[in-house]
């Protein structure tokens, strides 16, 4: 995605501005609950130029967000490395309750970062049993695997 986050005078990126958009964003995007976000200030808007900011979700989890200059006037592309929560949690939930025939509800982290290989757990309730759900990324792209404990 691509924005302009340039503050007054000479070009800056916007740091609080950053924040602000990164926030809505991930919330947006991702589906996850955002507590903060905190971005460096004071950076010179220059083509190329990049630097990350911090995201860090009401339940703790946390990653980033790498933000990059596409020109000297404060015009920035993100790239926002997380699993799109809310919707997995229902892709989850209608798999597992179509294979045990009850309706499931799955909570998983708020923020969790695609990297291929890396596991991922939720959990699972049904009126009649809790379960633990491994996913693991299958590639950088955000596909992934699941298996009930």
């Amino acid at each position: 995605m691509a924005v302009l986050i340039a503050g007054c005078g000479e070009t800056k990126i916007d740091g609080p501005k950053a924040e602000r958009l990164i926030s809505e964003l991930v919330t947006k995007q991702v589906g996850a609950r955002v507590a903060t976000v905190a971005c460096p200030t004071g950076i010179t808007a220059k083509m190329g130029r990049t630097f990350s900011c911090a995201v860090r979700a009401t339940d703790g989890t946390q990653g980033n967000v790498l933000v990059t200059a596409r020109d000297a006037k404060g015009a920035v592309e993100l790239q926002v490395p997380f699993l799109t929560v809310r919707r997995s949690e229902a892709d989850i939930a209608r798999q597992i309750g179509d294979q045990g025939g009850s309706p499931y509800k799955v909570a998983c982290p708020e923020l969790v970062v695609i990297r291929k290989g890396v596991s991922f757990h939720c959990k699972a309730t049904s009126p009649y049993e809790s379960r633990e759900v491994t996913g693991r990324f299958v590639n950088d792209k955000g596909d992934y695997s699941f298996q009930p404990d």
